[in-house]
């Protein structure tokens, strides 16, 4: 019982030094917007933005409150880099808060969506709400499907816990049958396909839940998106560093039990690793489901 809590303390103040971090890189427009500032470019990107929001959202959910002033913060900088169409800025030069570039990665949107989305629900501010669900209006009116983006299969699962628009659910389900067949024959690992897959099971689980109609269900593919699941989980196996793999690394203790890419020279980033933990999380939280 000791050992846990110390491990569980542990956890925690490792949790909240990234989180202290955010907050001395945050640089405010005014006393309620704020952007995480990139120095070594001198950026202030969406995504960081964004990515900032989730985790403390995340902290806030499972702690307590003591970032909410940052949080509410950085969720206005989102809503001050939303057009009225719904689409997004990405770039702000972070000397002046200019605009620096209007599109740098489709990553961006589904992220600073998914942020919203996660704002709402901790905040209970609609305007949060509404902005996502206006980021979701440019979404289908555009077809993102096409980009195959696992954050707008994040970000559509989080907006359909508060509303029920029978628009978002077919656009989540289609953002995986119109991407299922590109994904079921990947010749390499990719660490967000089962992250991916695994919201839009939790997706079309909400719908039989909630008994919501969405005519799109009679077509989904859905015994094809089991077998891409499992077929997936095992296959993302191989970029797993077992101990018979860091043996032949220049030093083994250091990669261990991390996750590489092996056809990018066994590149191992810090994202790779992050969003195949998620993927098997969530399939472990469903395996048997």
């Amino acid at each position: 019982s000791l050992i846990i809590n110390a491990d569980t303390m542990l956890e925690r103040q490792k949790i909240e030094s990234t989180l202290d971090y955010i907050v001395t890189t945050t640089k405010y427009l005014d006393n309620e917007t704020g952007f995480v500032q990139e120095y070594l470019e001198n950026e202030i990107k969406l995504g960081g933005n964004a990515l900032s929001v989730i985790a403390l959202c995340e902290y806030t959910e499972r702690y307590d409150n003591r970032y909410m002033d940052i949080l509410n913060a950085l969720g206005n900088g989102i809503l001050d880099m939303q057009k009225s169409d719904g689409s997004y800025i990405h770039i702000l030069d972070a000397s002046d808060f200019s605009i620096k570039s209007e599109y740098r990665t489709v990553f961006y949107d589904g992220e600073a969506t998914l942020a919203l989305a996660k704002l709402y629900s901790v905040t209970k501010d609609k305007r949060y709400l509404d902005a996502a669900e206006k980021a979701f209006k440019y979404f289908i009116e555009n077809d993102y499907t096409k980009h195959s983006d696992h954050w707008i299969s994040y970000a559509v699962n989080e907006i359909t816990k508060y509303v029920d628009n029978e628009e978002y659910y077919e656009f989540g389900l289609k953002n995986v049958a119109n991407n299922i067949e590109y994904i079921s024959n990947r010749e390499v690992t990719s660490h967000t396909d089962l992250e991916m897959l695994m919201q839009c099971f939790e997706l079309y689980e909400r719908i039989k839940d909630r008994n919501i109609d969405v005519k799109y269900m009679d077509e989904f593919p859905f015994e094809r998106l089991l077998k891409t699941i499992v077929d997936r989980a095992e296959f993302q196996s191989r970029s797993f560093v077992y101990p018979e793999i860091a043996m032949y690394l220049c030093n083994p203790e250091k990669y261990i039990n991390s996750f590489y890419i092996r056809e990018d020279e066994y590149r191992i980033r810090i994202d790779d690793i992050q969003h195949s933990d998620l993927g098997y999380y969530f399939y472990c939280k469903y395996y048997e489901a």
